[in-house]
């Protein structure tokens, strides 16, 4: 079956996730690793994203790592912090129900998560706050509906601000004795087997007011990310510089595709890698001149150049000034 595209996480919330791995005491490198994630993510906090086969790959490690009370944990730390990081990232000013707040989420969260739906629906005569994927069999499809249904109630928790448990859940999965620990000395009803992951809300509670503070609170939306092969690339790899150029073989690795079809995906989008990865090069100089205080010697020996002068020439080729004029003028 060919992969439509490739979606991504914001890699915020990863790090949030491995902030939380590293409490726990367990050796957060080697899983960085071993699920070929890029080593220096935690010096790029700020848009950028991780190819989500890499966030499934970090999930299995956790799911063989941890007890289910770590588990637990682990989502329930997870989600609390990464459910106010995705509000304050919002502009909820004109949400003033918690339904128009929930259908904002929706709308935004579908930015990033290309291989999911989300929203508002009604069956069975009730309301479903839901996520609908393809489903797998793999370790980490439970681990990604139990985070899942944990975000789900934490922001419905911090729009009101206040305890709200949900009466009814559905899963996909059979993680309904994991998703009971999330909601201790709640009788919940769930069910399994589902087309989809879903919290069931009821109407009085869509219709009660947001809490004020989301109304002003707005740190700024995520960008949109295209459904395109180059444009997640451009997005995902840049992690990955601190480690040297990503050759075509690691970008296949990263992103779960075969060389060849990686080069055609791309061929199709009317670009190359060659010149894909020289667009990329060029972006994060601009950015490391004009925000960091970096040589320029050793900014080009860090993007693979052995001779500054190469860099700088190659430079000047696509901005049509050299990165001295570029600081110059940008610093200013």
């Amino acid at each position: 079956m060919k992969k439509k595209f490739i979606a991504v996480v914001d890699s915020e919330h990863v790090l949030t996730m491995l902030g939380v791995l590293k409490r726990m005491d367990l050796d957060v490198y080697q899983i960085l690793e071993q699920a070929i994630m890029p080593a220096d993510i935690e010096l790029y906090p700020r848009n950028s994203y991780i190819v989500t086969e890499r966030l499934q790959a970090l999930y299995n490690l956790i799911m063989a790592n941890l007890s289910d009370d770590e588990l637990v944990d682990f989502v329930e730390q997870s989600t609390k912090e990464n459910a106010a990081k995705f509000l304050k990232s919002l502009d909820m000013s004109d949400c003033f129900t918690v339904k128009e707040a929930v259908e904002t989420i929706c709308a935004n969260i579908f930015k990033t998560s290309l291989d999911s739906n989300f929203g508002i629906e009604q069956q069975f005569g009730r309301t479903w706050f839901y996520r609908k994927r393809e489903y797998c069999e793999e370790p980490w499809f439970l681990l990604s509906e139990l985070y899942m249904v944990s975000v789900f109630g934490e922001l419905i928790r911090q729009l009101v601000a206040r305890l709200w448990v949900p009466a009814e859940i559905c899963l996909m999965t059979d993680a309904c004795h994991l998703c009971q620990r999330l909601y201790p000395e709640h009788n919940i009803q769930f069910y399994t087997s589902r087309e989809y992951s879903a919290l069931e809300i009821a109407d009085s509670l869509l219709e009660s007011p947001v809490d004020e503070k989301w109304q002003v609170n707005f740190a700024g939306a995520g960008s949109q990310i295209k459904k395109t092969v180059s444009n997640t690339l451009r997005h995902a790899l840049p992690l990955y510089f601190g480690e040297g150029r990503p050759t075509l073989e690691k970008a296949a690795e990263i992103t779960g595709l075969t060389q060849r079809t990686l080069k055609r995906r791309l061929n199709e989008e009317g670009t190359s890698y060659t010149k894909l990865l020289e667009t990329m090069i060029i972006d994060i100089a601009k950015h490391q001149l004009v925000y960091g205080d970096k040589p320029i010697s050793e900014i080009a020996f860090a993007l693979g150049y052995t001779l500054s002068n190469h860099f700088s020439r190659a430079f000047k080729r696509a901005e049509g000034i050299t990165p001295k004029q570029y600081r110059d003028i940008h610093q200013s």
